[in-house]
Parts: structure tokens; C-alpha cells; sequence
């Protein structure tokens, strides 16, 4: 017959045995963990170099005048793009001045902040009427800072100076 004591010792023998097994498991798991990481940053420390060399390469004057010629198509200012402000009012189109109806009631925006929209065109026509200056816009279509648009002007952003 087994003695309690040989059992015991056994069950514990085996405990320990599967507990060292499953340690030494989870051990070598950390290691390919760990020597994954250590191949991934060596990796990425050399894209990271690659990377360095290339921006190093492209920032070289040279090359950007190259590439800048060959794809821009930019050209030197010429003294005629620049203007004194006296020339400036010839050069601009015509502030025009909105007064606010006289009667609130007239009125159907529910915003009396919003800019008002006038039109130099008949109803009918739907096209501006002959004369009429349009802003000048850059290459994105936006209304420079000083230009005013005659078609949009915000009672609030006239300024009474500007009304001459």
C-alpha cells in the first residue's frame, strides 16, 4: 500500500514540475517578444536613416530649384506688380455703400447681421450689367483682403470714411 507521505511528495513533485514547465514556457515567449522588438526597431531605425538621407538629398538647393522650375512655373516679380497708394484707388474697384431700408419691417431676414447681397442686374436678365467691375481674385477664386466685392458688402464693415 502507498504511504500518504509518497503521494503527497509526488503531487508535489509533479506541481512543481508543471509550474517549472510552464514558467520556462512563458519565459521563452517574452524572449521571441522580446528579440521581435529589437528587429522591428532595428528596422525602423534604418528607415529612419534611410528616410534622414533622402530629405537630406531632396532639400539640396540644386534639386529644389530644379524641381521648382521643372513644376511651378514661377517667375520673377517684375516692378510693374507693385503699386503706391495713390495708384491704388485706380487699381481697385469702387467701395459701394448699402443703406439699411428705412422701414425694419421691410426686411425678410430673420439676421440682421448677414451680409446684404445687391445685384447690378435686371431680374429678368440674370447676368451682370455691362460696366460692372468685378473683384479681383486670386488663383483660388477668394477676394483679396482690400477688394470688395460689389456684390457683397456688409452694412457693418463699411466704414464711414470709406463712403466717398
Amino acid at each position: 500500500m502507498i504511504r500518504p507521505l509518497t503521494i503527497i511528495t509526488f503531487l508535489m513533485a509533479s506541481g512543481s514540475g508543471l509550474y517549472l514547465y510552464q514558467t520556462k514556457h512563458a519565459t521563452q515567449e517574452l524572449d521571441r517578444d522580446i528579440e521581435r522588438t529589437v528587429r522591428e526597431t532595428a528596422s525602423l531605425r534604418e528607415q529612419s536613416r534611410l528616410l534622414a538621407a533622402e530629405w537630406t538629398m531632396l532639400n539640396d538647393p540644386e534639386t529644389l530649384r530644379k524641381y521648382s522650375d521643372q513644376y511651378l512655373q514661377l517667375h520673377t516679380i517684375s516692378p510693374t506688380q507693385f503699386t503706391s497708394m495713390a495708384e491704388l484707388k485706380n487699381r481697385l474697384p469702387p467701395v459701394q455703400v448699402i443703406t439699411p431700408p428705412a422701414n425694419p419691417a421691410d426686411t425678410t431676414d430673420e439676421d440682421d447681421d448677414a451680409p446684404v447681397a445687391i445685384s447690378d442686374a435686371s431680374p429678368a436678365s440674370g447676368s451682370p450689367a455691362a460696366g460692372s467691375s468685378s473683384p479681383r481674385t486670386d488663383s483660388a477664386g477668394a477676394v483679396p483682403p482690400g477688394a470688395v466685392s460689389p456684390g457683397l458688402v456688409s452694412p457693418g464693415l463699411v466704414s464711414p470714411g470709406a463712403a466717398s
